[in-house]
């Protein structure tokens, strides 16, 4: 996801100040923290996002949300990034600081998709067998859809695997339309 050139300069000064610091593990935390906030809370974005409300008001606002839980070195980006009337991007500065992370770490993420919920058994299997090829460590993500009936999409950085039985449907659909039109021709 291409996060736009000025939240990525952004997150590269954080991540340097993190570094030097020794924070870098914090503010991941910190930034896992508020990208999961931020996407449960449409009325914060709107809130940060407003020309209307004072950045006074938008620092104390995350201060008193995330005080408690952030270190410093977040909290004083919120401050930088609130003060050059930049809040909007917090969200995108946050994704492109977890990449940098990840990249540093070697950490891989998978975005695991299923119908119902599985067993730790199973997801441990996952996890070992995409450390095994990939060499990396592994961020796993759930999700679940009952939308793919059955099985399961796996995501791993920019591949997937889609062993959905909703999938294997449309397969069957797509091959049965083909062949009528093969009969008709």
């Amino acid at each position: 996801m291409n996060e736009g050139p000025v939240a990525v300069r952004y997150a590269k000064a954080l991540f340097e100040s993190a570094s030097e610091k020794q924070a870098l593990d914090k503010v991941y935390a910190d930034l896992n923290l508020l990208e999961q906030t931020l996407s449960e809370n449409d009325q914060l974005i709107a809130f940060l996002a407003s020309p209307v409300i004072s950045a006074s008001k938008k620092n104390e606002t995350l201060k008193a949300i995330f005080k408690e839980y952030m270190s410093p070195v977040t909290l004083s980006l919120f401050q930088l990034v609130i003060h050059n009337k930049r809040a909007n991007l917090l969200d995108a500065i946050a994704r492109s600081y977890m990449r940098f992370y990840r990249e540093k770490k070697n950490i891989q993420t998978v975005r695991l998709i299923t119908a119902t919920d599985i067993s730790n058994h199973l997801k441990t299997k996952i996890v070992d067998l995409v450390k095994q090829v990939y060499h990396s460590e592994i961020e796993l993500s759930e999700k679940i859809d009952d939308r793919i009936i059955g099985g399961f999409i796996m995501r791993v950085g920019d591949m997937q695997f889609d062993a959905s039985i909703s999938n294997q449907l449309k397969k069957i659909k797509q091959e049965l339309s083909d062949s009528s039109v093969q009969n008709i021709n």
